[in-house]
């Protein structure tokens, strides 16, 4: 594979899925595979196109006919092999209408609310619906999407987890020690962290309802309207983190790392705090199967009394040093998507 044209979010964002494409564009074009990423811009004019390498950016509307112009428009200029779509009701949705339209492969990487929550959205649905049931081939993210995308859809599905950056999440005392000073977090003090955009599906009423009283609650990132009244009492919240030395060490400034989801695909900070040697609690939802066996690498718990148990038992750190060996690497995860696209 020579060139891939992959359509799917900017990948300078700080959401999970954009961070997911950027680590494993780079991975590709470490390969050897020229990996070209198309998105909108709401920086640039209307008629306006910038291509660089690496990146094909357009301005004016996001929706789906002006998305798929550009598209095709990158294909007649770029010549790609193949084209990927980046979450089935937004990029999978236009790589399949372009690449159908210059008879080239397309496969769609299904990234977590594609599946849990658009397909059963009357307004996206018959979106999801075509991404999948025209795509050559299908990723998913977690064993549970893929079963879940085959039971709904008829259609086989290649299970590619996501992976993590270890030049950049491991180990780091020392970081870890200067962000619980920075933030007057004592050195005994046992730290729950939760991590990434907080929002409805992130399980955070089950918190409110478990008993943290011997526990500093650290929340980092984005709150959505409405979530900060979920927050345990006296939870500490540090917004976004934009650099990911700081980042690396917030995880390492933790005991443990809390993952409540209601459903979820294969977060980024799961695989972050397990790179960093962090045992981590989770749901037994989406990828967390994937990643964790319970009272081995992590646990996995589906109640309130699971998770207060867990908590009690914690921290433990030989949750946290099984888990170090669990994240794939980048290069690993681009390997796996290109033996998708090849079958």
């Amino acid at each position: 594979m020579k060139h891939l044209l992959i359509l799917g979010p900017d990948p300078t964002g700080r959401g999970g899925a954009a961070r997911s494409l950027a680590r494993v564009q780079t991975a590709l074009q470490q390969a050897g595979t020229v990996t070209t990423i198309c998105h909108h811009d709401d920086r640039l004019f209307p008629d306006e196109v910038h291509h660089s390498t690496g990146r094909w950016r357009f301005g004016g509307r996001s929706d789906h006919d002006h998305t798929v112009d550009r598209a095709l428009q990158a294909i007649d200029q770029l010549q790609p092999d193949a084209v990927v779509g980046w979450y089935a009701s937004l990029g999978g949705f236009c790589a399949v209408a372009a690449a159908r339209q210059r008879a080239l492969p397309v496969t769609v990487c299904l990234r977590g609310n594609d599946i849990d929550r658009d397909f059963f959205d009357p307004q996206r649905h018959a979106l999801v619906r075509y991404a999948v049931e025209k795509a050559d081939a299908i990723i998913a993210v977690s064993s549970e999407m893929a079963a879940k995308t085959r039971a709904l859809l008829g259609r086989p599905v290649q299970f590619v987890p996501n992976s993590v950056r270890r030049d950049t999440f491991y180990p780091d005392d020392d970081a870890g020690r200067a962000l619980r000073a920075a933030l007057g977090i004592g050195e005994k003090e046992r730290v729950l962290g939760v991590f990434g955009e907080l929002k409805p599906k992130r399980g955070l009423d089950r918190l409110a309802r478990l008993d943290l009283s011997r526990w500093t609650v650290l929340v980092v990132g984005h709150l959505r309207p409405g979530m900060e009244r979920l927050l345990p009492p006296g939870a500490r919240h540090v917004p976004t983190l934009t650099d990911d030395n700081r980042l690396r060490g917030a995880y390492n400034a933790l005991d443990v790392l809390g993952q409540p989801s209601v459903h979820d695909g294969m977060p980024n900070v799961v695989l972050e705090a397990m790179a960093c040697g962090r045992a981590v609690v989770a749901t037994p939802v989406g990828g967390m199967p994937d990643l964790i066996e319970d009272g081995v690498s992590g646990r996995l718990c589906g109640s309130d009394a699971d998770w207060q148990t867990a908590l009690d038992q914690l921290p433990d750190t030989r949750l946290g040093q099984a888990a170090l060996a669990v994240p794939s690497s980048p290069a690993e995860e681009a390997a796996a998507l290109l033996r998708a696209i090849a079958q």
